[in-house]
Formats: structure tokens, sequence, C-alpha cells
């Protein structure tokens, strides 16, 4: 597996990556982890540096500012490209856990089907099978998505059972995925215009663009770790100010992608996002306030 590299993209999370490395080195194989620093405000470089200084093939990038989850990781693909020379790439976030056989039926798959060229297994997360593949949306469909008077639901129609245990899809997750070097070369790597939403829909785009295909490994299951607390209700004051990154992501989709259609209707929605949230933060101070 030395044509492999797997890239950890860290942002405050020491503990969750050292856990995910090292679920990588307890396979045993020869393959390289790089482990991007995503310009981290608290101690993780160092814990991250001093926990594997010993191991030969983990490599760790500093990034010198956090420009997102795009950014970040091309840091590792293009190290794991240009250096190292790899012919597969993982990109894997600090809190997911794959098993073993998960990736041996990825490379298998990989050189079953030559037209696939980005795979992953079914997802696993708060002790539930969660969908963590969906359609390339149309136009409509990301407005729908950004705003919060539509169910927030991707579709999932597009699928195509290849073999008894790959189905093709349309846009992965980006929690975790295997991908060849040369389409995420050709594509000129991930795309940087967002910061943390649309990636991995942009990539699903330029993919099909160039006629091949992604897929997952049907019934193998990685796990994600991030934790839901369902108790535990986001501040309205957060919501607001998370709505920004949504929107500029969906923007530039719009704009790069789909020529501009429906930006119109994504500000409409992104107005009346701000406005609901505006006035029930006001209701939550005057009820606060009596």
């Amino acid at each position: 597996m030395n044509n492999l590299a797997f890239v950890v993209l860290n942002y405050n999370s020491a503990d969750d990556t050292i856990r995910c490395v090292e679920r990588l080195l307890s396979f045993n194989k020869n393959f390289w982890i790089i482990i991007v620093d995503n310009f981290s405000s608290d101690d993780s470089q160092e814990r991250i540096s001093k926990q594997f200084q010993s191991k030969k093939k983990i490599i760790l990038l500093p990034s010198e500012e956090n420009r997102g989850y795009a950014a970040g990781n091309n840091i590792g693909i293009k190290y794991a490209i240009g250096t190292l020379n790899v012919e597969y790439i993982g990109i894997i976030n600090p809190d997911v856990l794959i098993p073993y056989n998960l990736l041996e039926k990825i490379l298998t798959a990989f050189s079953i089907h030559k037209d696939i060229v980005l795979l992953s297994g079914e997802m696993e997360w708060n002790n539930a099978k969660v969908t963590n593949y969906w359609d390339i949306p149309t136009s409509r469909n990301i407005v729908t998505q950004h705003s919060l008077f539509f169910k927030n639901k991707k579709e999932v129609k597009n699928t195509k059972k290849i073999s008894s245990n790959v189905m093709e899809v349309e846009c992965v997750s980006g929690a975790f995925f295997i991908a060849k070097s040369f389409i995420l070369e050709s594509i000129n790597y991930l795309d940087e215009g967002t910061f943390l939403y649309n990636e991995e829909n942009i990539l699903g785009i330029n993919i099909k663009k160039r006629g091949f295909k992604e897929a997952i490994i049907k019934n193998e299951f990685y796990l994600h770790l991030h934790p839901i607390d369902k108790r535990k209700k986001i501040p309205l004051k957060n919501k607001i100010i998370s709505s920004e990154p949504s929107y500029k992501s969906s923007k530039y989709l719009l704009e790069k992608y789909y020529n501009g259609k429906k930006l119109r209707s994504l500000f409409l929605a992104e107005v009346s996002n701000k406005v609901f949230l505006f006035l029930a933060y006001l209701k939550k101070l005057i009820t606060y306030e009596k």
C-alpha cells in the first residue's frame, strides 16, 4: 500500500486526530499518513508532533492560515502527489474511524472498475446508519437546502448498482473517501472557493464532467464519531452567524457551476433566514426580560 496516502486535516482536535491516526497505524500497512494542522489555535500541532515524531511514514504539515476544508486538505493532497507520487489519496476527518476490511474492498473495487475514481463506505453516526451520499443538486435544490423554511434533505435518486457490493452515486460525504490521484490533479484539486460547505457537490460535478464515477461500498461501514447532543440547542446568535459561510458557499457554487441561476432566490432565502432568526432572537430577549 505504498501507493496510498491518507490526509487528516486537524483543527484544534488533537485527541480525535491521534485516535484516527492510531487506528490507521493499527493496520500495519505501508501507506503514508499526512496530517495537516489547519492553523490550530491550541496546542494541537505540538501534541501531534510529539505523539508521532518517531513514525517515519507520518508527515505533519502546518498551514499558515485556516482557509477551510478544501484549502487545508489540498496542502496534503499536493504533497502526496507532488512529493510522494502516490496513486491513491484518502481524505479522512479526525473524528472518523475506518475498518481495515473497508479499505481493502475499496482498493479492490478500484482495480476492477476503472471508471470509478472515488470510493467510500457507508456511514454509521450516533449508533445509526446515515445516508452519506446524494445527488448533484439542481440550482433549486441549492436554494431550498439553504432556506430554513424547507426540509433540508438532499435527494438520493441517481444511484446505480454496479456489482454486488458497489453502488454508483453522484456525491459522497467529505468525512471519508479515497480518490485516484490523477482525477484530483486533473480537476486542479479541491475547489478552494468554499470554506466549509458544498465541497462534495463541486467534487461530484467536476468528476461527472470528466466522464468518471463516484461510488460506495454497500454494507461496509465507517464510524463518524462527531457527537450529537439532542438536548443541546444551538444558540440563536450562533445560528445567525453561521448562516453567512453557508450562504457565501452556495452563492459561489451557483455563480461558478450553474451560470448564476437562482442567485436572486438564494439571496431572498438568506434574507428570510436572517429575519426569521433575528426575530426569534428578539423574542427570546423579550421573554427573558419579562
